[in-house]
């Protein structure tokens, strides 16, 4: 986000998104996220990152967390709550973000993966009329250069 510096990274993301989830339209929800969304094709994908910009969301509130607690100098804590993967932990939180952003993922590759094979089975039914188009051309070629080859003889 534009303009926003570090101590406003969450309040500002969080008023954006809450804007967003009001109405989709609105605009200033940005970045890669909202590239994501505006670009929604498959179904259950647009769910899919949604829960993917959540799932960020309380892992960002973990970056701040850590923050406050190494400013109150409790860096022993900030380490646990930082490597931990129990629940509530930063680690689950970071786990929780991979899982929705793999589901975002595996919805496109599904995607891309159905149209490779429509796109191979549209062209396998046409291969056969292919090659004999092409070996028809050579053949015509041929017979239409020889009286010109001929010439040199």
């Amino acid at each position: 986000m534009k303009g926003v510096d570090l101590p406003m990274y969450g309040p500002r993301m969080a008023e954006t998104w809450k804007a967003y989830r009001e109405d989709n339209e609105d605009k200033r929800f940005t970045g890669e996220f909202r590239r994501e969304l505006d670009n929604i094709t498959f179904p259950g994908e647009r769910a899919a990152a949604e829960r993917t910009v959540e799932a960020y969301s309380v892992y960002q509130r973990d970056d701040r967390t850590v923050r406050s607690l190494v400013a109150g100098a409790r860096e022993q804590e900030a380490v646990a709550f930082c490597i931990s993967w129990e629940p509530g932990k930063s680690n689950a939180h970071f786990g929780a973000w991979m899982k929705a952003l793999d589901e975002v993922t595996a919805i496109n590759s599904r995607a891309f993966g159905t149209a490779v094979d429509d796109g191979r089975d549209a062209l396998t039914g046409r291969l056969p009329w292919a090659v004999a188009g092409l070996i028809a051309a050579a053949i015509l070629a041929a017979l239409g250069l020889r009286p010109r080859l001929a010439e040199f003889r």
